[in-house]
């Protein structure tokens, strides 16, 4: 895929039903962290989230069951996965939907993360 040149927008050009993780440069290991995230087009598969992977090293996009992250599913059930388990935890949002908006703020130092979703003003 592609990403705009002001970061803003990432455009899936092939592979459609595959993963695709959109990582930053570096490892994020202190402060506080936040991205808001929408899917603007297309179809929200079954497969579908959003979340953060912890890890000393950028994660191999290649092999999901090599990754630890905290994720919201499509459904909006907030999960955690730690190599090839996954679990659904107890809390959960609104469900991932064409124009809302997944704001995803984490705290490093405290390993704590927030999902937030909503639909933007008209």
């Amino acid at each position: 895929g592609t990403l705009s040149d002001d970061l803003h927008t990432f455009t899936k050009l092939e592979y459609e039903g595959r993963l695709s993780m959109v990582t930053e440069e570096q490892i994020r290991r202190h402060g506080v962290h936040r991205y808001m995230i929408s899917f603007d087009s297309g179809e929200i598969s079954p497969a579908d989230g959003v979340g953060y992977a912890f890890s000393s090293q950028l994660p191999c996009k290649k092999n999901i069951q090599k990754i630890d992250s905290i994720f919201l599913n499509r459904r909006g059930h907030i999960c955690s996965r730690t190599h090839s388990d996954v679990s659904r935890r107890h809390a959960f949002v609104a469900p991932l939907e064409l124009g809302r908006v997944v704001d995803i703020t984490v705290d490093v130092d405290r390993c704590l993360i927030y999902f937030g979703v909503w639909a933007p003003p008209p």
